[in-house]
């Protein structure tokens, strides 16, 4: 059902397109705050309790736009790269995680000056975990004996997500535009579980959604060519 809605979001952009001003095209970094990241198992019987939080996360995008006055629809592809960053007794562990992302977005601006403007995002998209599970395992042992095991599992499939952000923009003359923003992303599913088991206790499992919010910097190249 989700490939089917992003097939047809993406038939309904290319066809509105055909009307717009200017294409842009479009690249990014932003700095990614993760949410509910520490402390994932609170009732793990461990001490000191276990801690799992993501270190420096980052995402990287491309994107390409059809402009109007006011409102421009656009389709990025980003990539967000995560250390993880896993703390339990007597051990610690860094754990690498990649993720796809695919937004589709209607943006609006609100001129101030002649290079100035506030901008404003809204849409949704689809998002997939590329790191396999076997990448995110971890565990405990005394002596050659197993005290437990701790995997991190994802759900292998396609995960829908809304976004809203707000930002400003700078034209300049013959070098494009620079755009700051902030942005929120809401994942509709959990895609993300934690899974704790040993030999002296019940297996502990919980999951979480992947929500985060970005701070970050788009450049948006100049116009190749101008609308006639």
């Amino acid at each position: 059902m989700m490939k089917k809605l992003f097939i047809l979001a993406f038939a309904v952009f290319s066809a509105v397109t055909t009307y717009s001003q200017k294409s842009n095209f479009g690249i990014s970094i932003y700095a990614v705050n993760d949410i509910n990241w520490n402390n994932p198992i609170d009732n793990a019987p461990a001490f000191p309790p276990i801690t799992l939080y993501s270190k420096m996360p980052i995402k990287f995008g491309v994107s390409y736009e059809r402009e109007y006055k006011k409102v421009s629809p656009s389709l990025g592809i980003n990539l967000i790269y995560r250390t993880i960053k896993y703390t339990g007794p007597s051990t610690e562990t860094n754990l690498n995680q990649y993720n796809l992302e695919i937004p589709l977005n209607v943006n609006f601006r609100k001129p101030l000056s002649q290079d100035l403007a506030l901008i404003f995002n809204l849409g949704g998209g689809i998002n997939y975990v590329l790191t396999s599970d076997e990448n995110l395992h971890t565990g405990f042992e005394i002596s050659d004996t197993l005290v437990y095991n701790f995997d991190i599992v994802y759900q292998n499939k396609l995960n829908g997500f809304a976004t809203a952000g707000m930002g400003m923009e700078c034209s300049f003359n013959h070098f494009g535009k620079i755009q700051f923003k902030l942005e929120y992303f809401f994942q509709f599913s959990k895609q993300l579980q934690y899974e704790y088991s040993g030999p002296y206790f019940s297996e502990i499992t919980d999951s979480y959604r992947l929500n985060y919010g970005a701070i970050g910097l788009v450049y948006i190249f100049p116009h190749s060519k101008k609308s006639k």
